[in-house]
């Protein structure tokens, strides 16, 4: 059994056999297993364990076992907020993001990498480095490349809803391409909650512009939010995401149509039943009915 006590021998394993990818393989998977919990990720950090992931993961670029390794121990370890900071400093944000670009059809390396950039980007300096190193783009091509992958579609849209969140990362993610690729992920995933939470907070937040509103309604935006509020009706992290993007969505006269169309109406009605102690949620849905209201009567 490996225990918290063997981190700085792992540590020292790693940098004293630096250009061998089968220990650093071994010791990225033993320090993965190892991060259980706050007190083991402590001791890890403070045996530089960060350091010898993230300088494994630049040094053996080109192995994915190594590569998926690392990136699954740094996911874990990326809760932790100190943890965040030490995983920045160490050059992990350009590190992972190359390691995405490279191994962009493994799966495992992708799901891992978005899982920490996920993490990662709560924090709003590291989050800006994600957005100028390139994290945007190799995110949505991750969604692209594993399309039918719902862990990988899960950390990704959960990343992007977190960089969404910045005006500057807006136009980035609302690029057609972007778009597309978060409401595939909502089509081809609807009995994915973690999936549809994510790309419903995403389409949300990128919704406040009306030249992006324009683009989700062109992309069948409209339906995958009301399918996800239909299959995830008891989920209120589902239904305010909807909420709120089809409030924003609604201010147009031919979305307004749309949603109601598509049974909009009825499903934020239903909402607001569900959830009636959901005071951020009821807001959310009053706003969508208020706009909706007037096109209902037409």
């Amino acid at each position: 059994m490996v225990h918290k006590c063997d981190s700085p021998d792992l540590s020292s394993a790693s940098q004293e056999h630096a250009k061998n990818a089968d220990v650093q393989g071994e010791v990225a998977g033993a320090l993965w297993g190892l991060s259980v919990n706050d007190e083991i990720e402590e001791a890890i950090a403070q045996a530089q364990g960060i350091k010898v992931l993230v300088d494994a993961a630049k040094i053996h670029y080109r192995n994915p076992k190594v590569q998926a390794r690392v990136a699954g121990a740094l996911r874990k370890m990326s809760a932790n907020d100190e943890n965040k900071k030490e995983i920045a400093d160490a050059g992990g944000v350009q590190t992972l993001i190359e390691s995405s670009r490279v191994h962009l059809d493994n799966a495992v390396v992708q799901a891992s990498v978005a899982g920490v950039i996920s993490n990662l980007s709560v924090d709003d300096d590291i989050e800006r480095s994600i957005a100028a190193e390139g994290g945007i783009e190799a995110l949505i091509d991750a969604a692209q490349a594993h399309g039918s992958d719902v862990k990988v579609q899960a950390r990704v849209v959960r990343a992007l809803t977190n960089l969404s969140v910045h005006d500057a990362n807006k136009a980035k993610i609302a690029s057609v391409k972007g778009i597309v690729a978060l409401i595939q992920a909502s089509l081809k995933h609807g009995d994915s909650a973690a999936v549809q939470a994510g790309v419903a907070g995403a389409l949300r937040n990128l919704s406040v512009s009306p030249d992006v509103a324009q683009v989700i309604v062109d992309n069948e935006g409209i339906k995958s939010l009301i399918n996800a509020a239909k299959i995830h009706s008891t989920n209120a992290i589902v239904q305010a995401g909807v909420a709120g993007a089809l409030r924003n969505l609604s201010v147009s006269e031919a979305s307004r149509k749309a949603i109601v169309a598509g049974g909009g109406m009825e499903t934020l009605a239903m909402a607001t039943q569900i959830h009636a102690d959901n005071e951020k949620l009821q807001a959310e849905v009053a706003g969508a009915l208020r706009n909706l209201a007037g096109e209902d009567k037409k």
